[in-house]
C-alpha cells in the first residue's frame, strides 16, 4: 500500500470530520496517523473508527455512499438510510469503494473503551480525530500482550507505563 493511498483515505476522513461525523479513528491507522514512520514500514489494509451510535453511522453512509461507496452489514449490502434493528448487534459496517482506496470498518457498538469518552479526548492530527495514544496501546496490549509489544519494539516506540511513564 503506498503512501498516496493512505493519503487518500485520510483525505476521506478530514471530509467526515469537516461535514461535522463524530468519529475517532483507532487501530493501525490511529498509530499511522501518530506515527507516520509506520505507514512507510507497514502501511494499512484498512481504516477503522469508531462512532457513537447508529446515526453517526448513517452519517457517515449518507456522506460515502452517494460518491459510490458501498456498505455491508455481516456481508448485507445495507442503504445510507439503514435502520436500527438492522444495525442492532452487528457491531461495525464496512463501506468499500466510491472515494475510498481501502475498507472503512465503522464500529458503532461494544467498542472496548468508552465511546464518548475518547470522541472528547481525541487528538486531531491533520484534521482527523485520533484516538488517544494511552487508548490505542491499552486496546492493543488487552487484545493481545505479546503482539502489542512486538509491534512497540519493530517501530521503535514505547508503549506507556512500560517506562515507568
Amino acid at each position: 500500500m503506498s503512501r498516496a493511498v493512505a493519503d487518500e483515505a485520510f483525505g476521506v476522513l478530514r471530509t467526515l470530520a469537516a461535514a461535522g461525523v463524530s468519529f475517532v479513528v483507532v487501530g493501525g491507522a490511529a498509530f499511522a496517523l501518530l506515527h507516520p514512520r509506520i505507514l512507510a514500514q507497514e502501511g494499512l489494509a484498512d481504516v477503522d473508527i469508531v462512532v457513537s451510535g447508529t446515526d453517526a453511522v448513517r452519517a457517515v453512509l449518507q456522506l460515502l455512499m452517494p460518491r459510490g461507496a458501498e456498505a455491508r452489514v455481516w456481508g448485507d449490502v445495507v442503504a445510507a438510510d439503514v435502520d436500527d434493528d438492522t444495525l442492532h448487534g452487528r457491531f461495525y459496517v464496512r463501506v468499500t469503494g466510491g472515494p475510498l482506496p481501502l475498507p472503512l470498518d465503522v464500529t458503532f457498538e461494544d467498542a472496548p473503551f468508552d465511546v464518548d469518552a475518547i470522541l472528547a479526548r481525541a487528538v486531531v492530527v491533520d484534521g482527523i480525530p485520533v484516538c488517544p495514544e494511552l487508548e490505542l496501546w491499552r486496546g492493543k496490549r488487552r487484545k493481545d500482550a505479546v503482539a502489542a509489544a512486538a509491534f512497540a519494539a519493530r517501530h521503535g516506540l514505547v508503549i506507556p507505563g512500560d517506562d515507568g511513564s
